[in-house]
This record gives structure tokens, sequence and C-alpha cells, in this order.
């Protein structure tokens, strides 16, 4: 999903997109009813901030990805911002090997 009209202040607009993604959350938390039998989604989402920085699609797609593996790794049904550190910790022991 991509979200438009975010403040232009990257702090602000991150916490704009975590009170939606939170939201959304919330929404797919709900029990629903399927074939007759109560059913759940666990949901994990990435949010990355561009705009500011001219990024490839790639990198956008990249960069959301990474996050919403650490959401998954954080034990599901939760959102993680993308940050830098990340890629960085995750290319060390790459590097080493």
């Amino acid at each position: 999903m991509i979200l438009e009209d975010l403040s232009s202040l990257p702090k602000e607009a991150a916490a704009q997109a975590e009170t939606i993604a939170a939201k959304m959350l919330a929404v797919t938390r709900q029990p629903f009813m399927l074939a007759g039998r109560e059913c759940f989604i666990a949901s994990s989402i990435g949010i990355t901030i561009f705009g500011v920085q001219q990024l490839s699609t790639e990198e956008v797609l990249h960069q959301a990805d990474t996050a919403m593996y650490q959401a998954k790794e954080a034990g599901g049904n939760t959102v993680r911002l993308f940050a830098p550190e990340v890629l960085t910790a995750i290319a060390a022991p790459a590097a080493l090997a």
C-alpha cells in the first residue's frame, strides 16, 4: 500500500503511517467466519518512508520488505519501520563470509 499526503517531515510521516498500520492490524485481528468456521489472520507490516530521497522502485520495495521481515521476526501481528541500520546489520555477517 502506498500512502499519499503524509507530512513532509519524515518523523511525522512515519508516525502517521504507523497509526494507519496499527488500525489495519486491529481490523485484521478480528475473527471472521469462513465456511462455518471461525478464522483469524496474522499480519506483519513493514513501512518505509520515501519521497525526500531519490530511491528506485526496487529500493523502496526492498526497504519495506526488510521492515516487514523484522515485524515477522518480532512475532508477527506487528509493525516495523525501516531503518538503514537494519540493512547494515544484515549486510555485516554476509560480508564476513
